[in-house]
Order: C-alpha cells, then sequence, then structure tokens
C-alpha cells in the first residue's frame, strides 16, 4: 500500500519526525518490517527491521493491544474512510521516540479485547489503572496511579503533561481488569 503522510509534515522543521502511514490487511502471525528511508538530496539511506504480530482475536481470551506512544490524540466530528491515522473517531498521531522532555505531553492509546460483556448493556465494566514509576538502579518507585471504573470503551487514549516531572528514566505499566 501507499504511504499517506501527517499533515504536520508540512511544517516540519530539519531536525524534526516525518510521520507517514501505511495499512495492509495481514492474518494472524509473526512478521518483520524492513523500512527503507532515502534522501533525495544527499543520496544517503537508512533502514531499520521492526519485528509485528498480528494476535489471532478469534481465538479469544482477554487481552491488550500495543501501546501507540502519541503525539497528539484528538478527536474527531467525521471521518472519511481510509484517513491516515484515524482509529475509530480519534485521530491518532504516533510519537516516534520514547524521549520525551518536561513539557511534553505524554499520551497513549491501546486497545481492549475479548472483554466479557454486560448482558443487560452490552458493554464490558473495565477497571483501568495507570502505574507511574521513576527506575533508579533497575529498582522501580511507585509515583502513584490513575484509575478508572467502570469503563465501558474497548478503546482507550489518555494524555497527561509532564510539565512538573523531572527528566529521568520512567514506566508506565497500564493494567486492565
Amino acid at each position: 500500500s501507499d504511504f499517506a503522510p501527517a499533515q504536520e509534515n508540512a511544517a516540519a522543521g530539519i531536525d524534526d519526525d516525518l510521520t507517514f502511514q501505511a495499512r495492509a490487511l495481514l492474518e494472524p502471525g509473526a512478521y518483520k518490517i524492513f523500512l527503507t528511508a532515502i534522501d533525495r538530496v544527499s543520496g544517503r539511506a537508512g533502514s531499520c527491521q521492526v519485528p509485528l504480530t498480528v494476535p489471532d482475536l478469534a481465538a479469544g481470551g482477554f487481552t491488550l493491544s500495543s501501546l501507540i506512544l502519541a503525539r497528539s490524540i484528538t478527536p474527531q466530528a467525521s471521518s472519511t474512510a481510509g484517513e491516515p491515522f484515524l482509529i475509530g473517531s480519534l485521530r491518532i498521531l504516533p510519537r516516534l521516540s520514547q524521549t520525551l522532555a518536561p513539557g511534553d505531553d505524554l499520551a497513549f492509546y491501546y486497545q481492549v479485547y475479548g472483554a466479557a460483556k454486560d448482558p443487560a448493556t452490552g458493554q464490558p465494566s473495565l477497571a483501568v489503572d495507570y502505574g507511574f514509576f521513576t527506575v533508579e538502579a533497575e529498582k522501580a518507585q511507585d509515583l502513584g496511579h490513575v484509575s478508572f471504573a467502570g469503563q465501558a470503551n474497548e478503546a482507550h487514549g489518555y494524555a497527561l503533561t509532564l510539565k512538573d516531572w523531572l527528566r529521568g528514566p520512567y514506566l508506565l505499566r497500564v493494567s486492565v481488569t
């Protein structure tokens, strides 16, 4: 499939990331994605290989998707089929680095699969907990949690500002029951 650019690419500076999206329907299984970028001005190229596992959701069972670390998560009032970076009614622009600066927003998205449905409502009732940890000397120290009970959505996006956070390594633990 062709690559669709993010609209933000038009305003990107020399050191900014350029973001593109391609879509493909894949059968469950393990894959390797080979990516190559070519600078047409200098002729230089770079490549990387990324493992990808497509789960067999037909097998059932309760599971979470991978977390998408996002530069932004924006609700969309209307959408066009196949519009880049759109999942349901949310536009999710991925963050290409796990390094954030004080003042950045930590935004992430994931989906829940195989949650039991309440017979009366036809919706799940999920308890969601986001645990934040700092890591020092390979030991995690609990900084606190943000929890939500009775969540009926199977798609979750969350964002918080890192304005008052100190520089250093952190760990986010997502728990859904």
